[in-house]
């Protein structure tokens, strides 16, 4: 009796040794939950952006010896068009609110603890150094099993005082996880937002690890006060709205 208990011992240990020393991946799926009652857009694009919200968005995470990647690859680009206003009596402008392919590439060094969140404006590649801060983490005594992996949870707090649960592994003893979801004792397999939801479909060691990219060292990289400057001058960007004026016979 002892000796099978040893063995199975053994065995889960081997297992945790396996994943942990190995390349890894981790295939998730996505699933956003937005309100689009109250967007300023027709009926019409609100029925659509409804439908493609509803399709789950694929995500992968690769790690090798410490380095890790995880990205979206591209969404689907869409374009949901604003009312039109009257500008004179043969001219309307009309502002056009377009879903450009957004592409989510978080890198994750074996020498850092930061993490590096790839950036692209019309003018510029770049990357912002991040490291996750909560205000408050409550590991509780919830289970759950995804993908046979028993999961342990931890409840995050954000600056914002948003409740985030994460669902992490212990039987895959990485600290890693989709996005800026890392640093807890196992591999994160789910996330709860109030906004989304990340879970995780499928973990292997089928892959040869070259799939884990580094950061390009040619692109610049922000940090401390250098990107809340940066931030800003996003943040004015994208809040100018880009306008189309076409000239319309009535």
């Amino acid at each position: 009796m002892k000796k099978g208990i040893l063995f199975q011992i053994f065995l889960f240990c081997a297992m945790n040794i396996c994943y942990a020393q190995k390349p890894l991946r981790v295939e998730y799926e996505m699933v956003k939950t937005v309100n689009v009652a109250n967007l300023p857009i027709s009926n019409e694009a609100k029925a659509k952006l409804q439908e493609q919200l509803k399709k789950p968005e694929k995500q992968f995470l690769y790690y090798y010896k410490g380095d890790s990647f995880y990205t979206n690859g591209e969404t689907v680009a869409a374009e949901l068009s604003r009312n039109e206003q009257q500008i004179s009596n043969n001219t309307k402008a009309q502002s056009v609110v377009k879903l450009s392919p957004q592409v989510s590439r978080y890198y994750r060094t074996a020498d850092s603890n930061g993490l590096y969140v790839y950036h692209s404006t019309q003018d510029e590649e770049f990357y912002e150094l991040y490291t996750p801060t909560w205000k408050k983490i409550e590991y509780k005594k919830e289970t759950q099993k995804i993908d046979n992996f028993e999961c342990k949870l931890a409840e995050i707090t954000t600056s914002t005082d948003r409740i985030i649960k994460i669902w992490y592994t212990e039987q895959i003893p990485v600290n890693i996880g989709p996005s800026w979801y890392y640093n807890f004792p196992g591999l994160v397999l789910k996330v709860e937002a109030p906004d989304f939801t990340i879970y995780a479909t499928k973990v292997s060691n089928n892959t040869s690890g070259k799939e884990v990219e580094k950061p390009n060292p040619k692109l610049k990289v922000y940090a401390g006060k250098e990107w809340e400057l940066k931030s800003e001058q996003i943040k004015k960007q994208k809040e100018t709205p880009t306008v189309i004026k076409k000239s319309i016979q009535l």
